[in-house]
């Protein structure tokens, strides 16, 4: 009788569901995994598990687990989900595949992905999470705890705009922050001149020429308050408006101090300014003074105490 080759041959193992099993302890739990799952989303265990065994079973078998210290098995679960999608962890609604997760297991999902460098998993949180309407707080604590630079930015704004927050419930971010909240808040709150045009001091250029060069060098002192005015300080033009980022003229007769309206004065105790490249003298009491500012977009309090932070943040998601 003939034997069946394709009986006989060895069989190959599919390249896709071939698993390694890993079993990790957390808490008080066992979990037994895919292994290439954890080697494909993270970099962190890719490494680790390249590392010479010296023979050890840690992780091959429940009896071995890898132990998870100082994680909570809650989380550990809902990282999971995400990783390996199983009946009962996922719906379909006709042609669209959703996972169901609580927003407490996204979060938990979104704090250990990014503690073990899981981007595509993080941005996948992050997006989920963009969909559950977090409040303004909530943003600003959970982007400080998983380093989320859009919802502090986000979160900010909210508190700083529209109705008031009460300073007991910005308690849960720290008073520093609370007060920061408040005194952007306030700021934001005076009555400005609806016409005015906003543009830092270093963005005062030469009308009459193409000088890229600030018109005005250093710092200067207001007239009127005597404050000191450095190159980043935002001026005021109650005679101009403009969009932010666009360039537009203005003449420095008609430049107030950055704390306009309370003072109402001009802030340069200098006559006029020299261009250093087309040598033209610019007079600050006449039309003569023709400048060319960059309007300001007037999100400089929030950039001055939170854009640092910020920058760090969306940094690390490059």
């Amino acid at each position: 009788m003939a034997t069946n080759i394709e009986d006989t041959a060895i069989p190959t193992r599919n390249a896709l569901f071939s698993w390694k099993i890993i079993c990790f302890k957390v808490e008080d739990e066992l979990f037994s995994v895919p292994r290439n799952g954890f080697t494909a989303a993270s970099e962190v265990f890719s490494d680790m598990f390249l590392l010479p065994s010296n023979d050890s079973p840690d992780g091959l078998d429940e009896d071995h687990p890898i132990t998870l210290e100082g994680y909570k098995k809650d989380e550990f679960a809902a990282l999971l989900k995400i990783m390996y999608p199983m009946p009962g962890t996922y719906k379909i609604h006709g042609d669209t595949l959703s996972l169901d997760l609580t927003k407490t297991e996204w979060i938990g999902a979104l704090k250990l992905s990014t503690i073990w460098n899981m981007s595509k998993i993080r941005k996948y949180a992050i997006a989920k999470l963009d969909t559950l309407q977090l409040a303004p707080i909530e943003k600003v604590q959970l982007a400080r705890e998983h380093r989320v630079g859009k919802w502090l930015r986000e979160g900010v704004t909210a508190l700083t705009q529209g109705d008031p927050t009460q300073i007991e419930d910005l308690e849960v971010l720290g008073w520093k922050t609370a007060a920061l909240l408040y005194f952007i808040y306030i700021h934001l709150a005076k009555p400005q001149p609806q016409s005015s045009g906003r543009f830092t001091m270093a963005s005062i250029k030469c009308g009459r020429c193409g000088s890229s060069s600030s018109l005005i060098p250093g710092q200067v002192t207001c007239s009127g308050c005597h404050k000191d005015i450095s190159p980043e300080s935002v001026l005021w033009s109650p005679n101009v408006s403009s969009t932010p980022g666009t360039q537009y003229d203005v003449y420095l007769h008609t430049v107030r101090c950055p704390e306009y309206p309370t003072c109402n004065s001009q802030p340069f105790s200098s006559t006029s300014f020299r261009c250093s490249q087309c040598g033209r003298h610019h007079y600050t009491y006449n039309n003569s003074g023709h400048a060319r500012v960059i309007a300001h977009p007037g999100t400089d309090l929030m950039d001055k105490y939170f854009g640092q932070e910020i920058g760090e943040y969306e940094a690390s998601d490059v």
